[in-house]
């Protein structure tokens, strides 16, 4: 009987085919009726449905009607009632009446991500045999239901989900048994993604994502037995947000706020939040004055800048061991256990990914000024860039070369020291091994420098500094002016030094 014409529906003398015809109240509850009780044509939400198009390339598979019509059925006629019920609507189904939402499955030819799904090794599809496995699912004229903005209809497909077999959520694909099964999630699933289409008790539309159980209406349960709401991403936003919460309350605790304030804080309003930040960074100011006394006052007790240059030039480190945790060659040990293990970790934390807004910190700084310009440009002309050890140096993508000005005393100690002679220009190397070596001079360094004389004074010695550093004797060469700068430098701190 499945193409006689036997069937008679409501308002329709004629007689119809089962295939046209759709089952509902009050022979069984099914709710096809929101779809099927008139046809229908929509437009007024096209350009948002493009828009979707462009973004998530969505095949034209799924809209090559040129009309957006959503095909009329017919409802059988209440008259039906009078026979056995349950008999007579088994065997209306068994012809082909529509009883439920269909899903179907089709071809992954129609995936928005066939390439994936169809590659094989090297590229290469593979040839199609008889173990073949070629499946996705969509529900017919999905898209076009959706357009359609109707609660009611988002209402059946959310209760035709909900008791739907768990493999209608995935794709998946393989030419033949000698590959291997891939997988994606079916279209079905990526299109439920993407659209608004969950209602809240208001009945304003969301995308699944940005929506939570506590906001849907009543007539929504949630039911994610089959794993469908996982699935199309249902609540992911909150539940980011919720991490995120957790994150920033262990970080809050962590620093010293008892949970007692941090709920306070949190429970606070706008308005409220905002006078007592006020309230918070007028504290941090009156601190930060009282620490700016304090390190002035700390820099007024600071060594002379002839005992700091001193000290520079003297650190001593215990000989330490520079063999390699690894092995000689440098190869892993267990590298399939290495890639395992570092492949969830990467995972994790891309999955766990906070949004950029939480990555910053902000706070209120201080900051010194800034270094004087003109050293660097001192420098550069005296060494042209290379070091004043090694005499290396390398091109930058300018063109200029590259040095590191590395103040023998720190600039921040006093500004009157902010000059060329208390910078050596240095490769990264030795700059490096300067600042964290060990170092050693065989006399005092301020009498190495005092002791220099200019060639056109009569001086018969190169200008440079001779030290042990990393346990490997090294000579420092000084263009005469710079030694000259920094011999004037030494006896006007000996000079402050004496003055009462």
């Amino acid at each position: 009987f499945s193409d006689k014409y036997i069937f008679r529906t409501t308002g329709d003398r004629k007689m119809k085919e089962s295939s046209s015809c759709y089952l509902d109240t009050p022979l069984m509850a099914t709710d096809l009726n929101v779809i099927y009780k008139e046809p229908r044509k929509d437009t007024s939400n096209l350009s948002k449905f493009f828009r979707c198009y462009d973004t998530l390339l969505i095949t034209r598979a799924f809209f090559n009607e040129r009309e957006q019509d959503i095909t009329g059925k017919y409802k059988l006629s209440k008259k039906y009632r009078d026979l056995n019920n349950k008999d007579f609507c088994d065997f209306a189904i068994a012809c082909g009446v529509v009883a439920s939402m269909p899903i179907v499955r089709q071809s992954c030819e129609e995936h928005y991500k066939k390439e994936n799904l169809q590659q094989g090794r090297d590229g290469r599809k593979g040839r199609r045999t008889a173990t073949a496995i070629d499946e996705d699912y969509i529900i017919p004229e999905m898209i076009h239901l959706l357009i359609l903005e109707d609660i009611d209809i988002n209402r059946l497909i959310w209760n035709t989900l909900c008791k739907a077999d768990s493999k209608i959520l995935t794709a998946r694909f393989r030419p033949n048994k000698e590959y291997d099964i891939r997988e994606e999630k079916s279209t079905l699933v990526h299109i439920l993604a993407v659209f608004s289409w969950v209602p809240d008790k208001e009945g304003t539309l969301h995308k699944p994502a940005k929506i939570t159980q506590e906001l849907l209406p009543s007539s929504f349960q949630y039911d994610n037995r089959n794993g469908w709401l996982t699935a199309i991403g249902f609540a992911e936003e909150s539940e980011k947000a919720t991490l995120e919460y957790r994150k920033k309350k262990e970080s809050a605790i962590a620093s010293g706020l008892t949970m007692e304030n941090f709920e306070y804080l949190n429970s606070l309003s706008t308005k409220e939040r905002t006078e007592a930040n006020a309230e918070f960074n007028t504290m941090l100011k009156k601190k930060e004055r009282a620490k700016e006394a304090e390190t002035l006052k700390k820099q007024q007790e600071t060594v002379p800048f002839h005992q700091g240059l001193d000290a520079a030039f003297r650190q001593n480190t215990d000989p330490i061991s520079l063999r390699s945790s690894t092995s000689e060659t440098g190869t892993s040990q267990n590298p399939e256990r290495r890639r395992d293990k570092l492949g969830k970790e990467i995972s994790s934390d891309i999955g766990n990914e906070p949004s950029s807004e939480t990555r910053f910190a902000f706070k209120s700084i201080k900051k010194w000024k800034g270094k004087n310009k003109d050293v660097r440009e001192k420098l550069r002309q005296w060494y042209g860039g290379k070091c004043q050890i090694c005499g290396e140096t390398f091109p930058q993508h300018n063109g200029e070369p590259y040095f590191e000005g590395l103040y023998l005393v720190s600039h921040t100690k006093a500004e009157w020291i902010d000059r060329s002679g208390n910078v050596l220009c240095l490769c990264p190397l030795h700059s490096a091994m300067f600042q964290h070596g060990s170092k050693q001079v065989d006399t005092d360094i301020a009498s190495q420098v005092l002791a220099f004389v200019p060639q056109k004074s009569g001086g018969n010695k190169n200008a440079a500094i001779s030290l042990t550093l990393c346990r490997k004797d090294e000579t420092i060469k000084f263009h005469e002016d710079h030694l000259i700068e920094l011999q004037l430098m030494i006896q006007e701190s000996l000079k402050a030094e004496d003055t009462p």
